[in-house]
């Protein structure tokens, strides 16, 4: 196991401990398939938290919404979360709209939620 892969499944562990029980019932082939998209939504999911102002979190959300670009193209960012990304996408079935899609539903509850 990478580093990358080590940190995602520490970020899924802590923040999504039902998540990650749930990851050990799967087949250990899916596993780091499911630990990098647990772990980049617990870190997109974190953006509404960590930030104040509506336009820092836009553009910490353009930041993944880049790695995830990068993943996708083969270069990923030293971030681990897109480096883990990037290293699974090969054998799975993940299309970029999917994960894109994740992230901009996060976008779409953290507007809503800064509208309050």
């Amino acid at each position: 196991m990478t580093r990358a892969h080590t940190y995602c499944t520490d970020l899924v562990r802590k923040f999504d401990a039902d998540g990650y029980l749930a990851t050990l019932m799967l087949p250990s082939k899916a596993r780091p398939i499911v630990i990098a998209l647990r772990a980049l939504n617990i870190e997109v999911a974190r953006v509404r938290d960590a930030v104040k102002e509506i336009s820092i979190g836009h553009m910490r959300m353009r930041f993944w919404k880049d790695n995830v670009d990068a993943a996708f193209a083969g270069k990923p960012s030293k971030q681990p979360v897109s480096l883990a990304l990037a290293s699974v996408l090969p054998g799975s079935k993940l299309s970029k709209m999917f994960v894109m899609r994740l992230i901009q539903e996060r976008v779409t509850l953290f507007v809503c939620a800064s509208s309050y």
